[in-house]
């Protein structure tokens, strides 16, 4: 559906917490969901809270399905998003948050409102700042809440974590 706002999951854990909490389906129905194609590879259960037990996942059905939009970055384009954020105090950046920065930096207009990038790992919420994308870094619990889902995450995924990893990437961006 053309017209609503991007959610880019960047790592497994906002899938997970996502599905642990019931409030897949209404993501993926609110928001045009982009996962990056590393993380998407790595989705393969997660750990029911209801039942305690293991619920096996198959995000290319996803795929094929129009749940989610996967995103598969050239390794030149990555290498060049890992140069623009490394820095000799800078976050440790995985290959699925390279990938998902670098759709940031090559597939977003920096302007957009529209776009929520969401993760709960503090190195790739520390780039959106060293990248001037500080804008788009939400936590999960805040893009839950704006769906009607108010039960309480834990820390990685809500907002003081976000803003104390956004402080960390201004100051690496200002030399400090």
């Amino acid at each position: 559906m053309a017209g609503r706002p991007r959610l880019v999951l960047l790592d497994a854990g906002a899938v997970f917490a996502a599905l642990e909490h019931e409030a897949w389906d209404a993501l993926t129905d609110r928001y045009d969901v982009v996962v990056p194609r590393i993380v998407s590879d790595e989705i393969q259960f997660y750990h029911s809270r209801e039942t305690h037990r293991r619920v096996y996942v198959d995000p290319e059905s996803w795929v094929e399905d129009g749940t989610i939009q996967e995103y598969e970055a050239q390794a030149t384009d990555v290498a060049e998003t890992l140069t623009l954020i490394n820095r000799a105090d800078g976050p440790e950046i995985h290959d699925g948050e390279a990938e998902a920065l670098t759709y940031l930096r090559l597939e977003v207009d920096p302007l957009a409102s529209d776009i929520a990038f969401v993760s709960a790992d503090g190195a790739a919420i520390q780039a959106t700042a060293l990248l001037d994308l500080s804008h788009t870094a939400k936590c999960l619990s805040e893009v839950l809440r704006a769906i009607g889902y108010s039960k309480p995450l834990p820390l990685r995924h809500r907002r003081e974590f976000v803003d104390s990893h956004l402080n960390r990437g201004f100051q690496r961006r200002m030399g400090r």
